[in-house]
């Protein structure tokens, strides 16, 4: 699947675990997008520069939260277990060293 402003590092994950991975973060974010997920998980961006070039984002962060590089006292969801499977995949792949995930 096409994943803009993505890195692909095929091989990683089957065809069929990326889209049930693409899916389920969709799910999260409608999920966020309608305040059901906990605390901060879920958040948009409302910076000026970005409301006058049309540009929008949505941020979904778990297990803390962070504002602008800073790491802020707010409860987060925790990882969900398909991103924590996405993570050991990339570790075992060797993309990112175990105390990165």
């Amino acid at each position: 699947p096409d994943v803009p402003d993505g890195a692909l590092f095929e091989g990683v994950l089957a065809p069929d675990e990326c889209a049930a991975t693409l899916a389920a973060i969709d799910d999260l974010a409608a999920r966020g997008a309608n305040g059901e997920l906990e605390g901060r998980t879920y958040s948009t961006v409302t910076a000026p520069a970005f409301a006058r070039r049309k540009q929008s984002r949505v941020t979904l962060q778990f297990g803390a939260y962070a504002d602008k590089n800073r790491v802020e006292n707010a409860a987060t969801a925790p990882m969900p277990r398909c991103l924590e499977a996405v993570a050991s995949r990339l570790v075992a792949a060797g993309i990112f060293a175990a105390d990165e995930a």
